[in-house]
């Protein structure tokens, strides 16, 4: 029996360098599928994309307090502004916030990298013939030009995000694909009630921990640290 979060968060363990995070996939492998979030989990973007909701929000005379996107993470861009402007007593169209905010985030992700676990685990999860996919909130639009950039289309069998015309939320899309997979699955996310499913459909699922994570990944098996590689020993 699987324990309960209350213990699995006094005993979650913190993978810390490739090394570790091969031997924790292959120990639990070989997987079907792996599924990745794109914001905070591929990429270490979330600070990048709160400070251009707060770039566009100054430019209007806002300007929130501390941590004011930490209740937002995980939502889609219209989902987002749909709260912002209920909170802060925004009037403006949305399609036009998100331009502006799309045309800043732009140059900004310029500077955004991989995060340091991707390419190991990918590599690892390929080379035992797993498929990986990219299931979002985010906007297709923005994520495929940064995985080109990076060389990683070639590495995710598909991006799941949103496109120009509305459809399932991202927790239809993951339900999707953790009920069809024929074997084991491996999730990555950010965000715990998405490893909360990857965990009902018995995934193992793997947290990813940043400046912006809301609240204890007491969902996770295990947890990885967004940001800078760890360092070299020795």
């Amino acid at each position: 029996m699987r324990p309960e979060p209350a213990e699995r968060s006094r005993a979650l363990r913190r993978l810390s360098s490739p090394a570790e995070l091969v031997e924790f996939l292959a120990a639990r492998g070989p997987f079907e599928l792996s599924v990745w979030d794109f914001d905070g989990v591929v990429c270490d973007s979330e600070p990048l994309q709160a400070d251009a909701y707060l770039r566009v929000l100054d430019g209007r005379g806002i300007r929130p307090g501390p941590g004011f996107f930490d209740g937002y993470v995980g939502l889609t861009e219209p989902q987002i502004w749909d709260r912002i402007r209920a909170d802060h007593g925004l009037v403006a169209d949305r399609a036009e916030l998100v331009r502006e905010r799309q045309e800043i985030l732009r140059p900004s992700l310029l500077r955004a990298r991989p995060n340091w676990f991707v390419r190991p685990a990918l590599d690892a999860v390929a080379a035992a013939g797993t498929r990986s996919v990219i299931v979002s909130s985010g906007n297709l639009a923005m994520i495929e030009p940064y995985l080109a950039a990076w060389s990683l289309e070639g590495s995710f069998d598909d991006v799941s995000a949103l496109g120009a015309v509305a459809g399932p939320t991202k927790r239809e899309r993951m339900t999707s694909l953790l009920e069809s997979a024929r074997g084991r699955t491996v999730l990555l996310e950010d965000v715990d009630h998405y490893l909360a499913l990857g965990r009902k459909h018995g995934a193992v699922v793997i947290g990813v921990s940043h400046g912006l994570t809301e609240g204890p990944l007491t969902n996770a098996d295990a947890v990885l640290m967004a940001g800078r590689p760890p360092p070299i020993a020795g």
